[in-house]
């Protein structure tokens, strides 16, 4: 059942969100016109309790707590598919047409 879950398909926009204050300790990339962006998620792994556990394209690997994000209506299927987590263009999504943004998920996201 859950292969056939993480198997379906998610559709993805393109690799760009604009974020308009720099930080100075952070390595930012760029997006399509020059703006810079947060880093982007490189690869991700779940954990059995609701967290990732991201490396992002800069080196840096961090958790994040998504446990918050099942309680939000937009969710509600996060739980049947949350092992299903992969990333698509710097972004961490699942089957069902779900991500989350990738600037929240670096800003709320602790060091490991």
């Amino acid at each position: 059942m859950e292969e056939e879950l993480c198997a379906q398909s998610v559709e993805t926009g393109p690799d760009y969100r604009f974020f308009e204050v720099p930080l100075s300790d952070v390595s930012l990339e760029k997006d399509v016109v020059g703006e810079e962006l947060l880093p982007r998620a490189q690869s991700v792994e779940t954990g059995p309790d609701y967290s990732l556990i991201v490396t992002f394209r800069n080196g840096e690997r961090k958790k994040y707590d998504a446990r918050p994000m099942l309680d939000v209506p937009m969710y509600k299927n996060l739980r049947k598919v949350f092992s299903c987590a992969r990333v698509e263009h710097g972004f961490v999504v699942w089957p069902g047409d779900m991500d989350i943004d990738p600037d929240k998920l670096y800003l709320r996201s602790t060091a490991l």
